[in-house]
């Protein structure tokens, strides 16, 4: 898996969706606080190519100090034999209005599209395109974004855009 940091160690994809959900998890539980729940945020998505979809959902960010940060985008209900989810996550910090190109690895942003279907999940990692900003604030982030992605090891692949307005729900830190 070529977008492991460290050559030669490579988890199995079931440890790496099971990091993922835990991670989900952890970040959509933190949806209010103790004056009320935050205002949902909203994001849209299609794909075509080896999975087609379009919907809307659930749309939140987190920043985890200055180095990392993430957007993730997933139905508001979704059942275990059929779903999706789309996780953007940033190494180099919050990025900045503007347009940024998803570079994969840990070098920039990397965007991977879960998608479930009849229990079995696929995952599609970037491998192009564009992840833009078009405004932020303390507590929302919106923008657009547009890549191509390839699910491992069959070489398939799924173009995916759509567009989001991201909250930040407390505890966590988005600036």
């Amino acid at each position: 898996m070529r977008f492991l940091p460290t050559p030669g160690i490579q988890l199995p994809r079931r440890a790496l969706r099971s990091v993922a959900a835990v991670a989900i998890v952890l970040f959509v539980a933190g949806c209010g606080d103790a004056t009320g729940p935050v205002a949902d945020g909203i994001g849209n998505v299609t794909a075509s190519g080896a999975v087609s979809l379009s919907g809307s959902g659930l749309a939140r960010q987190q920043a985890f100090g200055t180095s990392m940060f993430q957007v993730l985008i997933m139905p508001r209900a979704a059942g275990p034999a059929y779903g999706w989810r789309l996780h953007i996550i940033g190494f180099a910090g919050r990025p900045a209005v503007g347009t940024h190109d998803f570079l994969g690895g840990t070098e920039g942003l990397t965007a991977t599209l879960y998608y479930t279907s009849n229990g079995s999940t696929r995952m599609f990692k970037s491998v192009s395109g564009e992840f833009t900003v078009s405004s932020y604030s303390e507590s929302v982030m919106k923008g657009t974004f547009r890549f191509m992605a390839e699910e491992l090891p069959e070489s398939t692949t799924v173009q995916v855009e759509g567009s989001f307005a991201a909250t930040c729900p407390p505890p966590f830190s988005c600036i």
